[in-house]
């Protein structure tokens, strides 16, 4: 992937940092003057075409804002992919992103980190710690475990805590 200033980005893109929207500029692309750049992928995010490379929105923005290329990921705090505020964007590691993913579709307590036990008839609350996942016991109830959950993650994962 070809990596570029911000410079570059600015003199082909504008970047409204309220809206997290991207607009095309320049005489580089004159006929797309003033329209939304990108399209919205798969994942839900929004990916810009720039010189025959795809780059994620997000990405740009970070460039376009701090005049630097993201170390590791840039994490959206509402979850929300296409929504590129720059107030809505932060950087994390891969640990960190993860910590902040949503409530799994495949949950079936309507908690995060909460799961029956079948042989005891009780709630199971863990809660990863970035290497792996912290047991935290079982529980009469799932709103039980829910709160020890919370506040566990809340202490490990501090701003990345999302509770689903």
């Amino acid at each position: 992937m070809n990596l570029f200033t911000q410079d570059y980005l600015k003199s082909i893109l504008h970047y409204d940092p309220a809206t997290g929207f991207f607009t095309w500029v320049g005489a580089r692309y004159p006929s797309r003057n003033g329209t939304r750049a990108g399209t919205v992928a798969r994942c839900g995010g929004i990916d810009i075409r720039i010189n025959n490379e795809g780059y994620k929105a997000n990405r740009l923005a970070w460039l376009y804002m701090t005049g630097a290329w993201p170390e590791n990921l840039i994490d959206h705090r509402n979850n929300k992919r296409a929504d590129n505020r720059f107030d809505n964007l932060r950087p994390a590691t891969r640990i960190q992103n993860n910590w902040n993913a949503r409530l799994p579709r495949t949950n079936t307590s309507g908690f995060k980190g909460v799961s029956f036990h079948p042989a005891t008839g009780k709630w199971v609350a863990r809660v990863p710690d970035g290497t792996s996942r912290l047991y935290l016991g079982l529980f009469e109830s799932p709103e039980l475990a829910d709160a020890a959950c919370r506040s566990k993650r809340e202490a490990i994962q501090g701003e990345f805590a999302n509770h689903g």
